[in-house]
């Protein structure tokens, strides 16, 4: 009996032993990226970014089964390129934390070299986390919107376990100059549309926009106010354009500044629009229609006495709405606003 009992206790201490090795096979963790069993995705966290002073550039990694549960064993370095169409040039419209260009470096810049162009940088994921950041700085003598183009690469040391995600590149607009909304500030009368050749080139139905918005009545302008740290729109128009700023006043704030070519600047390479959100404007540009959302619009300033403003989100209701349901089934897309976006010309009020 006491045989049995003591060969009861080993059996029962056996399966204690081997309970306890297979918890720590469970809860082993791999301490290299040679020891991971996942293909890992790399991606910057956006496509562009605006930045005035300084912007924080993020890479983040998830693993294809942890996903955002993903952690590094180890430190990675995620290399990235500076492209050579940037306009922006490194140590005099921007510096990145951790790199000084030679004196003679052109990184960055477009007239640069292609070996100086692709001067590799990199953003460190740490171990224990899933991301990691750089800083960019905007040099302080940037008068103009410039850009720069980023690209990420995979690791030099176990590339085949990577592969890049959603944001492979990424624009970042350096903003500093001419993006605040006081140098839009002023009261601004209606002129003219002024890229109809867009939709004559294109041929689109003279009928499909025969109902365009461009009766300005007498006096009406818009009052553009930055004040008090509020940015708005405050609309004194009774003619076409009441059908879009339907409300008494629409607050902005700034979305965006993207590069756009327009017939109504002479510019092949195109111009860059400061993009902002406009508050409660009618999503349907209509006179028959009206709902009130937030939507994108765009400023451009050629000179001191003259603005361009963009609509380039609305739902066409009145005008071009065979054209645009046939072209778009309907859904304004990125492409919409090369096609259907109205462009007006404004004066300043002497």
């Amino acid at each position: 009996m006491k045989k049995i009992i003591y060969l009861l206790c080993l059996s029962a201490l056996s399966l204690t032993f081997t309970s306890c090795n297979d918890d720590d096979d469970e809860t082993k963790k791999p301490t290299t990226v040679d020891e991971i069993d996942e293909n890992i995705m790399y991606s910057f966290d956006a496509s562009s970014q605006s930045m005035s002073n300084t912007l924080d550039v993020k890479v983040i990694l998830r693993g294809e089964e942890t996903g955002k549960a993903f952690s590094a064993p180890e430190d990675i370095n995620i290399p990235f390129e500076v492209d050579s169409k940037s306009s922006a040039k490194i140590g005099t419209d921007y510096t990145i934390e951790g790199y000084t260009p030679n004196e003679n470096s052109t990184s960055g810049n477009a007239e640069g070299n292609e070996s100086e162009a692709k001067i590799k940088h990199f953003i460190t994921v740490k171990a224990g986390t899933n991301e990691g950041t750089v800083r960019f700085t905007a040099g302080e003598s940037v008068t103009s919107i410039k850009n720069i183009i980023l690209k990420i690469n995979a690791p030099e040391k176990n590339s085949d376990k990577f592969y890049p995600g959603n944001y492979e590149q990424m624009g970042i607009y350096i903003t500093k100059a001419n993006t605040n909304f006081s140098s839009f500030a002023g009261n601004w009368e209606p002129v003219e549309i002024t890229n109809k050749m867009n939709w004559l080139l294109m041929e689109i139905p003279t009928e499909d926009y025969t109902n365009l918005p461009e009766t300005f009545n007498a006096g009406d302008y818009l009052e553009l106010v930055d004040a008090n740290g509020t940015q708005k729109i405050i609309p004194h128009v009774a003619g076409s354009l009441k059908n879009y700023f339907c409300g008494t006043e629409h607050e902005v704030s700034f979305l965006s500044v993207e590069n756009f070519w327009d017939y109504s600047i002479e510019s092949f390479d195109g111009i860059d629009i400061v993009y902002y959100t406009i508050k409660g404007a009618n999503k349907y540009f209509s006179a028959t229609r009206s709902e009130a959302a937030d939507l994108k619009i765009g400023f451009y300033k050629v000179d001191d006495n003259t603005i361009n403003i963009f609509i380039h989100e609305y739902v066409p209701t009145d005008f071009f709405y065979s054209s645009f349901n046939d072209t778009f089934a309907g859904d304004w897309n990125f492409n919409a606003p090369s096609v259907f976006g109205i462009t007006y010309k404004f004066t300043r009020m002497q």
